[in-house]
């Protein structure tokens, strides 16, 4: 795990790790990009690396805002825990053959609901 500072005013920390995918019941063939629907496989298997890159359980997550990251097949999401005694950020991206995996994860000084 690596711990950095960050340039944006926003940002507390910055934490990196070499996380696990989260498995994926979806076809790797290549050819995927996320589907930000409520409910669809795709989203649940998002949230889970989200939760798996913050920490939190699903019973005790807030997700404030999911949304692209950048690219066809980045997401970036901010969530705190229920108690909201800090808010998160994490990235998220689908490695193919793989599943989705957290790959960055930063410490807010202040909610960020979109971005």
């Amino acid at each position: 795990m690596k711990v950095e500072e960050s340039e944006d005013p926003n940002v507390e920390r910055v934490v990196t790790k070499d996380w696990s995918s989260v498995p994926t019941e979806q076809d790797t063939g290549g050819n995927h990009s996320i589907t930000y629907q409520e409910g669809s496989q795709d989203y649940e298997e998002l949230k889970q690396a989200i939760r798996k890159g913050v920490g939190l359980a699903e019973d005790d997550i807030i997700y404030w805002w999911i949304g692209n990251g950048g690219g066809p097949n980045k997401a970036v999401a901010t969530v705190s825990d229920k108690s909201e005694t800090g808010y998160l950020r994490v990235s998220v991206e689908w490695v193919d053959g793989q599943g989705y995996k957290p790959t960055k994860l930063e410490v807010l000084k202040e909610k960020e609901i979109n971005r």
